[in-house]
């Protein structure tokens, strides 16, 4: 009912939201069989997601994340749900994982509309809240495990990243855009996050924080195109 009432109000694009690939959701099911590890992959509770935002009228931009628990490396987590934030420990079947879903949404809403949505690989990895240790040369061989498998589905989806937080530095840009032309990875858009509010100020039963001036915002767009200049990534669209 709340998001029906802000798209009514505003009406959105695209939606973006955590943890499609936790636990929670359900769709990484692994189990034995006659001594062999196997996985069985479930949409239930994603076709009932997807299938809301676009009876309003919205578009999934997809988040490919966190990491399920029985496919993860280690055990830190993020938020009460507990969202995993560990490299997977088999890039074999995190890519397995990948096909399945993103086949899964092609096969059941057309590939027409799926080229609409950006896929975009993971959430903030240069914050150790979100990556562990916020290790960037596991974050790209996450991304080019990803992509490439994305691409494998058709190559007309659209994958990108590397949705990092504010606050990083120019050089995790640049190097992403070194590593993905290095090594021939898809990329079909940048992406990264704005933030309005100043430092967090800890109050009483809770945190306050006030607003940032509109101009560093605006400096926070633009920033993208100024890092990726003279690169292969510079032309690219941009999502914030």
């Amino acid at each position: 009912d709340s998001l029906a009432l802000l798209q009514r109000d505003i009406g959105f694009g695209h939606i973006r939201g955590h943890g499609l690939l936790s636990d929670g959701v359900g769709v990484h099911q692994p189990y034995e069989y006659q001594g062999v590890r196997r996985v069985r992959h479930s949409f239930t509770y994603v076709d009932q997601v997807v299938d809301a935002y676009l009876d309003l009228g919205i578009r999934p931009f997809v988040e490919l994340g966190f990491m399920p628990a029985k496919l993860a490396s280690g055990d830190q987590t993020v938020f009460w749900w507990q969202g995993n934030v560990t490299p997977p420990r088999d890039h074999g079947e995190w890519a397995a994982l990948v096909r399945a879903t993103v086949s899964h949404l092609v096969d059941r809403y057309g590939l027409d509309e799926v080229r609409g949505w950006p896929i975009e690989v993971w959430n903030e990895p240069n914050l150790t809240q979100f990556w562990a240790d916020a290790d960037q040369d596991a974050y790209h061989r996450l991304y080019e495990v990803t992509a490439h498998v994305v691409k494998e589905v058709d190559a007309s989806l659209q994958v990108g990243g590397p949705a990092l937080a504010p606050g990083y530095e120019d050089e995790w840009m640049l190097r992403f855009a070194d590593f993905t032309a290095a090594r021939s990875v898809p990329v079909d858009f940048i992406s990264r996050h704005a933030y309005t509010s100043g430092p967090a100020q800890h109050v009483p039963f809770g945190v306050h924080q006030t607003l940032r001036p509109a101009s560093d915002l605006l400096a926070q767009f633009a920033a993208p195109r100024r890092q990726l200049a003279g690169t292969a990534l510079a032309d690219l669209p941009v999502h914030i």
